[in-house]
């Protein structure tokens, strides 16, 4: 989760942030190969989704959060295992995560050039997620800072430019046409925005939808498996290292 998009004090999290944890760990898990790995989260903001993605890890590996809007009180609190920095370190992992950062960075192939191509080994693994279509660009995505939003084409032509691809797909089938309607909606003059940390609901409603948010997320990786691709609210890849690129 963004900083600023930090959660009440009750500590509710949106379901879109529960099921998106789920998937990207499960992939991420697989990465690892059963052998210890010590990934680096950039963006990593409250770091709840590396402390639920530790404990799947095999025994042993570490993570390295990373997001230069740390505050002073997110330095020091600290869970074992994982450890909080403000700039990327100048060290090799063997996995790296972007889960909805490129669309905050100005200049994203600027960015995997000189930040994230030299903290990679020759077998190293890149994972990146971003909001999908252009088209579904609104004043949320101002508010979140977000410079733009991608098509498929767009993502994978910015990560090939210096990874290999291994696999890639879209997630949130359904919160995409949820999306659109807000789009085709929402007036112009609202000028109130909030954050996947504002979530309110009852445990009744939070369930229902953690639940269709679920079948959604199942569907998504049937159709990858059986390379059928319905756009969704997200598209994301995963990568490797490419060697034969180097780095700008």
């Amino acid at each position: 989760m963004d900083l600023r998009e930090r959660p009440s004090a009750d500590g509710k999290r949106h379901p879109w942030e529960t099921v998106r944890s789920a998937f990207f760990s499960n992939k991420i898990v697989a990465l690892a190969n059963n052998q210890p790995v010590h990934v680096l989260d950039i963006g990593s903001g409250d770091c709840w989704f590396s402390e639920q993605l530790l404990p799947k890890l095999p025994k042993g590996s570490r993570i390295t959060c990373a997001d230069l809007n740390f505050t002073n009180e997110d330095m020091i609190s600290a869970v074992p295992g994982i450890n909080k920095v403000r700039e990327i370190p100048q060290q090799l992992f063997d996995i790296v995560i972007m889960l909805d950062v490129l669309e905050h960075i100005e200049d994203d192939k600027t960015f995997l050039a000189h930040d994230v191509m030299p903290r990679l080994k020759p077998e190293s693994k890149i994972v990146i997620s971003v909001p999908a279509h252009p088209s579904l660009f609104t004043s949320h995505d101002v508010f979140l800072g977000h410079h733009r939003r991608y098509t498929k084409r767009q993502l994978l032509s910015t990560s090939e430019t210096f990874f290999r691809t291994h696999e890639h797909g879209y997630l949130f089938t359904s919160l995409a046409l949820v999306r659109l309607l807000q789009r085709l909606t929402v007036s112009s003059s609202e000028k109130s925005e909030s954050g996947v940390g504002n979530w309110h609901a009852g445990a009744l409603v939070t369930g229902l939808v953690t639940s269709a948010l679920f079948i959604d997320s199942f569907i998504s990786r049937v159709l990858n498996v059986l390379r059928v691709q319905i756009p969704g609210l997200t598209v994301w890849t995963i990568c490797s290292s490419n060697q034969s690129v180097a780095p700008q």
